[in-house]
Order: structure tokens, then sequence, then C-alpha cells
């Protein structure tokens, strides 16, 4: 079905079904998993050279349509293709949002979330 591709014959043990597809289709292939390609890469040195050597290549993703709902048409730091707006994106947060007088502002309500999930 094109509508599904190939959600109905995912195996539950996602591990072991690529397995199987890579020794039929090589360490690179990809799925249609509903309206989405996905591209499963696995081999240890494939994988190390999009992750490591090509990083910023690969670092953009599609934005999610709840994400554009929700997060002002997914324009914020974690759905802006990788660029100049993205580093000033990623600066405005470590600075505002993660800098120490931020955390230090919210350091009461972390404790008290850690003692509710500790117990």
């Amino acid at each position: 079905m094109p509508v599904l591709g190939n959600l109905l014959s995912l195996d539950p043990q996602l591990h072991s079904y690529f397995a199987r597809l890579a020794h039929t289709y090589g360490p690179i292939f990809k799925l249609r998993l509903g309206a989405m390609t996905c591209i499963v890469i696995n081999s240890p040195s494939s994988v190390r050279e999009v992750l490591k050597d090509r990083d910023v290549t690969f670092a953009n993703r599609d934005v999610p349509v709840a994400a554009r709902i929700a997060f002002y048409g997914g324009a914020d730091v974690v759905w802006t293709p990788h660029g100049l707006e993205w580093r000033m994106l990623r600066k405005v947060s470590i600075l505002k949002m993660l800098g120490g007088a931020a955390l230090d502002s919210f350091q009461s309500i972390r404790q008290n979330q850690v003692r509710k999930t500790v117990g």
C-alpha cells in the first residue's frame, strides 16, 4: 500500500529486521514509513561518517506537523536548519536560558521536581 509504505512489514524487533534488510540491500537503504522516507544506516563505518565526519551535512531535519503548530511554525533552535540563524538561536539559548543566572533562578523548582521524581 503506497499510503502506509513499509509500516505493515516492520518487525517488532527492529534491530533484527534492519539487519535482515541490510543483508539483502546493503548497509544503507531507505524505507517509506507512512508519508515519510527514512534512511537506515546499518554499518559502523557509515554511521561514523554520517554522525561524525559529515554531521553538518546531515544535521537538518524535516519539521513535523505537530512542531509547526506548537512551536511558531518550527522556527526554534531544534528545527532551524544548521547555519547562521541556528548558531544565533543556540547562542541566545545558552546565554539566556541555560546561563548561570537563569539556572539559579529556577533552582528551587528543579529541586522540587527532583524530590517528586525520586520520591
